[in-house]
């Protein structure tokens, strides 16, 4: 696993399970959903006499984390986190909580799917999330933003060279 305070071993580890192009655009597309619908499905859950939601909490945590690991990734990351966030508690507040959690779990089940097809059909391997449950969930929205970042050329070819080799890729 490595250690979880290291990006270069969180994104060998990430990439060993994500080689295969169609998979990793499956991933591009599926993680935001399965990210956004989770902070609507959590922004429904308060601590216990107090207004504080977990969404609240989560956000707090994934944008630290994200920070922790890469300064400039991290605040890259910011925006959506916050976008993702107050779009969730927006849509709690305004709109009936049957029909949003309805389609919110609907979408997120559809979403991981989606990543199952990705893994067994075209990846030919488990997701990460049968080995390890941590990695997959508080790490896969980060690395959806560093493959998009790498698409667009940013970070240098040797670095992730250097991150496919650690991987056993």
């Amino acid at each position: 696993m490595g250690s979880l305070f290291s990006l270069d071993d969180q994104l060998a580890q990430y990439k060993a399970y994500h080689l295969n192009p169609t998979n990793v655009l499956i991933h591009i597309i599926c993680i935001p959903q399965i990210f956004f619908t989770s902070f609507i499905i959590v922004s429904y859950i308060n601590f216990p006499q107090t207004e504080i939601k977990l969404s609240t909490i989560g956000a707090i945590l994934y944008s630290t984390y994200y920070i922790f690991l890469s300064p400039k990734m991290g605040l890259l990351s910011l925006p959506f986190i916050v976008i993702t966030y107050l779009s969730a508690l927006y849509l709690e507040i305004n709109y009936s909580m049957f029909r949003v959690l309805f389609y919110a779990i609907s979408v997120n089940l559809g979403a991981w799917g989606f990543q199952f097809v990705g893994h067994f059909v075209f990846e030919k391997n488990s997701p990460a999330v049968f080995d390890d449950l941590v990695q997959p969930l508080v790490l896969a929205p980060y690395f959806v933003l560093f493959e998009l970042v790498f698409m667009l050329g940013y970070m240098n070819k040797s670095w992730r060279k250097g991150l496919m080799k650690r991987g056993n890729c």
